[in-house]
């Protein structure tokens, strides 16, 4: 099924005062200014701004010449597009891609005058609150997965099937009282005769599919909105 999915970090020492500037400066940052980096696309809607990254590596390759009969060696270049949300009023930043892409994100910002006292810190999701709330959105969800610190379950560990209609719907109760604390959770249902699946991770991981590619980006940005609300930096940060 068509996927999409975002990794979340809380983003800190960036001021609202300093967004106009700063999205000015992102807009400026091309393969001259910065080797091996260029936006190429960005949108201000303050107190969040989104950008597009080309990242370019450089690499040589081979070939051969035709006309003088050998092997040449020619420098090629690689380039990967990145994207980015960073919401400063919320204080997160978020991306399509990985943790590290977070971090060069980060380190960008500082080059385009956010200050050093801008920092990328991991961050936790609530992950029972999350799903105490799809609960009341569909309350015909079915449990997909779960996995714990200190192990994984099969769904009908902590689920309740019905033997005639394959129900595992999801015990709450049951989920919580499991030892370790929990690490990620996967819901699956119908919405609409169109097959929905959403997954949340502890460590800041959205990942959701839709058996349509249209309604998979009404989806996404429901659980995209709802995701943020159970987010929290641990204890000691």
């Amino acid at each position: 099924m068509p996927n999409m999915k975002c990794s979340f970090a809380r983003l800190r020492g960036v001021g609202e005062g300093q967004l106009q500037a700063l999205a000015k400066r992102l807009s400026e940052v091309n393969f001259v200014k910065n080797p091996g980096m260029q936006v190429v696309g960005i949108d201000r809607e303050f107190p969040q701004v989104s950008f597009e990254l080309v990242v370019r590596s450089e690499r040589e390759g081979r070939r051969y010449d035709d006309e003088e009969g050998k092997l040449i060696v020619e420098k090629r270049y690689d380039d990967r597009v990145l994207f980015c949300t960073f919401d400063v009023k919320k204080e997160l930043i978020y991306t399509p891609q990985g943790r590290r892409e977070l971090g060069l994100f980060t380190e960008l910002l500082k080059q385009c005058g956010s200050g050093g006292g801008t920092e990328m810190i991991e961050l936790e999701v609530d992950v029972i609150g999350w799903t105490r709330e799809m609960l009341k959105m569909y309350d015909t969800a079915q449990l997909g997965l779960a996995s714990f610190e200190h192990f994984f379950v099969e769904p009908k560990m902590i689920g309740r099937f019905q033997a005639k209609t394959v129900d595992n719907q999801l015990n709450l109760d049951a989920l919580t009282s499991q030892p370790g604390r929990i690490k990620s959770i996967r819901l699956s249902f119908f919405y609409e005769g169109t097959r929905r699946t959403a997954e949340v991770r502890r460590d800041g991981v959205l990942s959701v599919s839709s058996g349509d590619e249209e309604d998979l980006e009404h989806f996404f940005a429901e659980q995209l909105r709802l995701v943020q609300n159970f987010v929290s930096v641990p204890e000691g940060d």
